[in-house]
């Protein structure tokens, strides 16, 4: 049969599948699959329903969406006690735990429903096997003792050790190698410690002998595996290195069909294999023992045919380490096979000798000594020396990531978990069964029950129906409970009606899915209620194979199993589908149904992909040109602020490790830049630091020196109750004296709601406290907001900063808060907030004012030896503030005399004192500028957006050449990989800008998550501002109110009683889904941008209609690309596209009206927004020959003329 080429239909799609069409919707997918590649699976088993085609009948309980752990919902006529005993007593004493994969799959297909929760809710375990080891000072006088230690003597006799309860037991030599290849295969881990000569696995008689073995090392690092084999003069021997510490994956094999060599696998790699080749002529031992742990020493006689100068290999202890996965074949094992099947369990293969999976649970029960085979060949085994606390893996991981746990049930039926189940299951069945009034043996006249209790000696009518499973032996050896032949016979017709009645019960749900994971319909009729509603459901995955599309096995390509298998995760895709069909079918015809089907499906249109109809005004604009979108991110939770707990002992900076906080490095580096602010020393180094040198200044390299900014996303979920007041963010510095510690607070921003509730009523207030002074008479500053609802559950932009006094007039736009400060000393500090819904700001608040700072004397602007000598650092979160009682140390915000001061109030000392913070932040952002308040309100409407007036100057990657200063410091956006705490509760928030200014947390829950995903509904700068696609195509073209009038640049005053034919809009029926190669690139670069001036001036500019390049363009083109660190995998974008194509086209041209030009799903491959190419301009003479030109055309000609001016 292996030669023939049977080939079955299986409904499933085929590789490639042609476009969208309308004439063929039918539900029809089909993939060719040969029999013998499911020659070893229960394919072509007519009961089995594993590999039916959705759309076929039921054949099993199984596939019956039941609540089976109430007995209400599927028990009506039998016994539910009889059906725990049954249940109890297949998958106990017929489980083919040593089966093929055909038997297993054929067990599990043959279960009914609540059996096979049964087995899903049964105990299991994987684990691993540790070996105690002897140690050289154990041994007996005489030397070595072999049976000391943990060990394992395999009888070379199927069925020898346990013949009643074994499926094979003929006594038959199964391990003898004789004229086969064979090969070992196990994970290895040796402790990292010394280790001596010690046998792995051996089989000896005579002088022959098949050994494995660790040769001695005192490294702790690695040591030496040996495979030796020996035939009375001959030998073949290897040896490879395998590391300490960890498993390893390990494969010794006798390849005697091709290289008639010893060849040693380690981690799937050819690593050794013996110098020279010899062929045994056979290799029998006699049915000698299989020892695993232990042996005795092997050698070569002399004049032998030896691979190494080691003659001979005497083991001093018994194998000391952790052991799983053993096998062994007769055959030789290729490196394809091993990556297959090393790092998940295998099934019962001819070629398979023995198989130790080491899943035998821990504790103490019947047989808790025995080691079961899987191999199918009945060689258990006991261990000998074993001790209980050998099968316990501690903090070890489990060595075979891809093994199917649902596979390895605990079968011994004297476990304790096992027991317990047993036991309660049958408790709560027999309450159900005695308050069953439809049970069938209370259906007939009770005299026929008694009459049988008597003549079969039962102590009551129901027998021992209501005994618990017991067992003194391995699996197999299980007995439960009986019934008397009466009741027995009516059960088998009570389980057959409930059967039927499940399935009829079933037809309420056909045509109702439901999210609800049993009131609704089986997977299996999914194709036929999408027909009932009138669409066609397609393949998911077309092209999976079977073992991907049922197991979930190799789904990319690594040897793994996931969680779920593609055939439940294309039902569920298809329910969510059919769930939401009423919400697509009434909005068919919109683009709102191609986005229903497609998030639908688990795909964020907004990220994946570009929705495009053509068309729009005649009249654009680049102002308003933007995109929604919604994005999952992140933000860090202070939640842990609620927990009772003391403080316990600060820190010398007054934190607690028990409340969570978090702190930036100093805001402060080399200043290297020309420009604003002017430095107040020269530049030195100029070799060293091209092009213009470093600042011999230290308070030149001051992030808050110059104008700054501090803006940051603040959210207090609406289910908590928040304290009063809330420190949104703190500006400190870190004195050098000893005397003074804690916290040393520059400047506090509270978010005050004048009560303690979850959801402040208006008018709470946003209040800022600055008093960067070093001069104990400085006053203070106090900026507020008031109204500020922050406390409503929103995502609110806060940011607050700085503007210089000396600001200069050419870099500090009119659009600044504050218009041009002239005197001196006095800076501008600005305080602002803003809400925003799906990119439009809904609510904003700012003020500003002037601040007389101390010219030279305050840390902001210098460095102080004794108070600031790094500058200051920004911190979220408890802690406790210093109190410069101190004479001389009256300072910043940690004056007691702090309500004495010009303008402070009373009652400002204790709240800027205030630390508390519970909400949630994230996108933390420090810049050295001043932001203009337009480039902050994009900031509102995208958080992603790092914009600014000009990245050409005030972006982060060009900055020596054109003295940017004034740019981005710190981005904490949160956005990040690593989202949970370490064991102390620490965790580092990356740095996006790539100043490598990572914030450091602390104080949070350990190994706890203190990132959390947060919903972003947002808007961003389109890329696509020059292309003509819009999906508005109902436009007001007059209004009375001039505010709606400013907001839409197409509008005119009302009344408005025609379009001119200059304006008329240029709309028409195409439509397309597009995957854009560039569209998340150009997104990134649409971050970069404060607005679309600057592609306003850089496209526009009139002096560059004949150039062939936009120079501004290509400027920041450089500067962009400095920032990326990796290139996009364009092969993965391209098979999610292919994907999308086959899958979910049909059902998207579906949704889409006839008069619609639909042009398809396409893959587009085009320029990025900063990629802009021109035709050079050339004259018309081009295609005359050269001495047809004019030579003095395209020349600029000058001439000078000399003359006087009069007024006529």
């Amino acid at each position: 049969m292996a030669g023939n080429r049977i080939v079955e239909k299986l409904k499933r799609p085929k590789l490639f599948s042609p476009s969208v069409s309308r004439q063929d919707m039918k539900y029809s997918v089909s993939r060719d699959v040969r029999l013998q590649e499911m020659a070893s699976t229960n394919f072509e088993s007519t009961s089995s329903f594993r590999y039916d085609d959705p759309g076929t009948g039921l054949k099993s309980t199984q596939e019956v969406p039941v609540n089976w752990s109430k007995f209400e919902n599927h028990t009506f006529l039998n016994s539910a006690q009889s059906k725990v005993n049954i249940a109890f007593d297949r998958i106990v004493n017929e489980y083919p735990f040593d089966g093929s994969l055909k038997e297993v799959e054929g067990f599990e297909d043959s279960l009914t429903g609540y059996e096979k929760h049964v087995l899903d809710i049964f105990p299991k375990n994987n684990g691993f096997l540790l070996f105690s080891g002897t140690s050289v000072s154990e041994n007996p006088a005489g030397g070595y003792d072999p049976q000391l230690g943990t060990h394992i003597n395999v009888l070379d006799s199927a069925g020898a050790e346990f013949p009643d309860f074994s499926r094979k037991n003929d006594g038959a030599s199964v391990i003898d190698f004789e004229q086969n290849p064979f090969s070992f295969e196990f994970l290895i881990r040796p402790p990292s410690e010394e280790n001596h000569n010690a046998i792995i696995c051996q089989k000896i008689s005579g002088s022959k002998s098949v050994s494995v073995a660790l040769s001695s090392s005192i490294a702790i690092g690695s040591c030496s595996i040996v495979f030796s084999i020996n035939s009375g003069s001959s030998q073949l021997f290897a040896s490879a290195s395998v590391e300490k510490g960890k498993f390893s994956h390990v494969c010794a094999t006798y390849d005697r069909d091709i290289t008639n060599k010893v060849l040693i696998y380690v981690s799937e790699s050819l690593v050794a294999s013996s110098s020279s080749a010899f062929e045994f002529e056979s290799l029998s031992f006699n049915r000698a023992k299989f020892i695993i742990g232990s042996g005795s020493a092997f050698s070569n006689p002399p004049g032998s045919l030896r691979e190494s100068a080691v003659s001979t290999l005497t083991p001093t202890t018994t194998l000391s380490g952790a052991l799983d996965e053993f096998r062994v074949f007769h055959s030789a094992r290729t490196i394809e096979v091993q990556k297959e099947s090393a790092k998940k369990s295998i099934f019962a293969t001819p070629e398979l000798k023995l198989y130790f999976k080491f899943n035998e649970p821990s504790g103490s029960f019947n047989s808790e000594n025995v080691v079961l085979d899987s191999s199918g060949n009945s060689l258990h085994s006991k261990i000998s020396n074993f001790l209980t606390n050998l099968r316990l893996t501690g903090s070890y991981s489990n060595p075979v990531s891809s093994e199917n746990l649902e596979r390895c049930p605990v079968l011994f039926p004297s476990y304790h978990d096992v027991s317990n189940l047993s036991t309660r299951l049958l408790s709560s069945a027999s309450y159900y069964d005695s308050q069953n009034p439809d049970l069938i043996t209370g259906l007939i006249p009770v005299h026929y029950l008694l009459e049988g209790q008597s003549a079969q000696g039962f102590k009551n009518q129901d027998g021992n129906i209501g005994s618990a499973v017991t067992a003194t032996s391995i699996p197999g050896s299980a007995k439960i409970g009986s019934a008397q032949h009466l009741t027995a016979f009516l059960l088998i017709w009570a389980k057959f009606f409930d059967e039927i009645k499940i399935f009829i019960d079933h037809f309420s749900h056909l045509v109702h899915p439901s999210y609800d994971k049993y009131e609704t319909v089986a997977n299996k009729f999914l194709p036929f209620v999408a027909n009932y509603y009138g669409i066609n459901l397609p393949a998911i995955f077309p092209n999976a194979d079977p073992t991907q599309y049922i197991d979930g096995e190799n789904i990319d390509d690594s040897y793994a199993r996931s969680v779920h298998s593609l055939s439940y995760i294309q039902a569920e895709i298809w329910k969510r589908i059919l769930i939401n069909l009423s919400e697509i079918t009434r909005s068919k015809g919109t683009i709102y149904s191609i986005r229903s089907i497609i998030q639908a499906a688990g795909i964020n249109p907004d990220n994946m992909l570009r929705i495009k109809e053509y068309g729009g005004p005649t009249r654009r604009s680049l102002s308003g040109i933007r995109e929604t979108k919604a994005e999952v991110a992140s933000s860090v939770d202070f939640s842990g602020s609620f927990a009772p707990v003391s403080p316990g002992t600060l820190t010398p900076t007054g934190f607690s490790t028990k409340f969570p906080h978090l702190f930036s490095p100093f805001l402060s580096g080399t200043r290297v830049e020309i420009g604003y602010p002017k430095i107040g020393g020269e530049y030195v180094s100029k070799t060293s630091a091209n092009p213009h040198g470093i600042s011999n200044d230290p308070s030149d390299g001051l992030f808050t020196s110059g104008s700054f900014t501090f803006e940051s996303t603040y959210q207090f979920p609406g289910n908590r109750k928040y304290s009063s007041n809330q420190s949104a963010v703190r500006l400190h510095v870190s004195s050098s004296t000893t005397t003074i510690t804690e916290g040393q607070a520059i400047a506090n921003l509270l978010i005050i709601s004048g009560t303690e509730n979850s959801i402040t009523s208006s008018g709470s207030t946003l209040r800022l406290y600055a008093r960067p002074g070093l001069v104990s008479t400085d006053p203070l500053l106090r900026l507020q907001l008031t109204g500020v609802d922050i406390f409503d559950g929103n995502l609110w932009n806060v940011s607050f900063g700085r503007e210089r006094f000396d600001q200069k007039p050419e870099t500090n736009s009119t659009k600044y808060l504050s218009e041009q400060i002239s005197t001196a000393g006095s800076s501008s500090y600005f305080l602002r907030c803003a809400r925003q819904s799906h990119g439009e700001i809904k609510e904003l608040y700012t003020t500003s004012a002037f601040f007389k700072e101390s010219t030279g004397h305050n840390v902001f602007s210098k460095i102080d030896a004794t108070y600031s000598p790094s500058g200051t650092f920004f911190v979220l979160g408890s802690q406790s503030m210093a109190d410069f009682s101190t004479p001389g140390y009256s300072l910043f915000l940690n004056d007691p005399s702090l309500e004495t001061r010009r303008g402070a109030k009373p009652g400002d000392f204790h709240d800027s004192r205030v630390t508390f913070f519970q909400g949630q932040a994230s996108q933390m952002r420090f810049w050295s500028e001043a932001l203009r308040s337009d480039v902050w309100q994009e900031h509102v409407r995208n958080f992603k957006s790092v914009g600014v007036e000009d990245p050409r100057v005030h972006f982060n990657f060009d900055t020596k050449p054109t003295g940017s200063f004034g740019r981005i410091r710190v981005d904490a956006s949160i956005d990040q990989n690593i989202t949970k705490s370490d064991s102390s509760g620490n965790i580092m928030f990356t740095d996006f800008s790539q100043n490598n200014l990572n914030v450091s947390g602390s104080g949070f829950e350990p190994n706890a998550n203190a990132i959390r995903p947060e919903t972003f509904y947002f808007s961003h700068l389109s890329p696509k501002f020059d292309v003509a696609q819009t999906d508005n195509k109902i436009r007001v073209r007059s209004y009375q109110s001039a505010e709606l009038i400013e907001r839409n640049p197409y509008a005119t005053s009302a009344p408005s009683y025609e379009v001119l034919k200059s304006e008329q809009p240029d709309d028409d029926t195409r439509f397309t889904i597009e995957f854009s190669s560039v569209r998340a690139l150009d997104e990134d670069i649409m971050n970069i941008f404060g607005n679309l001036e600057f592609f306003d001036n850089a496209l526009g500019n009139t002096n560059l209609l004949f150039d062939d390049y936009y120079p501004n363009i290509e400027q920041i083109r450089k500067i962009y690309f400095d920032r990326l660190t990796g290139k996009p995998d364009y092969q993965l974008f391209f098979d999610l596209y292919k994907w999308f194509n086959t899958a979910l086209g049909s059902l998207i041209e579906q949704m889409i009206p006839r008069k619609t030009k639909f042009l398809g799903i396409n893959f587009v491959i085009e320029s990025h927004v900063l990629e802009r190419n021109r035709f050079r301009y050339l004259f018309d003479e081009i295609y005359l020959k050269a001495l047809q030109r004019d030579t003095d055309r395209g020349n600029l000609l000058l001439s000078q003329i000399v003359g006087t001016m009069k007024k006529m």
